[in-house]
């Protein structure tokens, strides 16, 4: 999946027509930091950027790839693992995962010192550093990413305008992800076939 931040960026621009590079009203930063964040959420809603893992842990805090954002399957030793707030893990009898800080995971009550974990999850990506960055999503998404952006672009106050510009562009990004929901639904459905017999 090659999709770089610059494809989605380059929708952003052109919806806030921010042609002049030498004077632009946002940071390329600034921008970058508000696209990562509606790619996180997306990705969340969406169950995208879902990777499996395979790794031995041991009884203490462990790190992951990236931090996770939906797990769908979790095992310790062939046996399923919960998950719970850390809060919930201490207090809990059973086994379970537990989220420390950023990627660092725990597993509360571990009976083993060594164990096979596994696990099936969407993960969040890091934040963007610049334009060659992979967004972790398809280009399907581009579209998306630009509107919830310029929604919380126009929560920055720059002009008066904005606010009645904002409901609009919600209508948008609500439609595109509404869009996006029939196409990734169509794409998963199973195709049926209907043939005509005659007896």
């Amino acid at each position: 999946m090659d999709n770089p931040a610059a494809n989605a960026l380059l929708i952003l621009r052109s919806l806030l027509r921010d042609e002049k590079l030498d004077d632009l009203r946002f940071s390329q930063g600034q921008l970058l930091e508000i696209l990562s964040l509606v790619r996180n959420k997306l990705i969340s809603e969406f169950s995208q950027n879902v990777h499996a893992l395979q790794k031995e842990v041991c009884d203490e805090p462990f790190s992951l790839p990236l931090q996770i954002a939906v797990i769908y399957e979790c095992k310790l030793n062939g046996a399923p693992l919960g998950y719970k707030s850390l809060k919930m893990a201490l207090r809990h009898t059973e086994p379970c995962l537990y989220h420390l800080r950023k990627n660092i995971y725990n597993i509360a009550k571990n009976p083993h010192k060594r164990a096979e974990f596994k696990l099936i999850a969407s993960f969040f990506m890091p934040l963007l550093q610049s334009g060659d960055d992979e967004l972790g999503l398809d280009f399907m998404f581009n579209k998306a990413i630009a509107l919830g952006s310029l929604c919380d672009v126009l929560l920055i106050e720059t002009h008066t305008q904005n606010i009645a510009k904002l409901q609009a562009f919600r209508t948008e990004f609500e439609l595109e992800k509404n869009n996006l929901r029939a196409l990734i639904n169509k794409s998963q459905a199973p195709t049926n076939l209907y043939t005509k017999a005659e007896f």
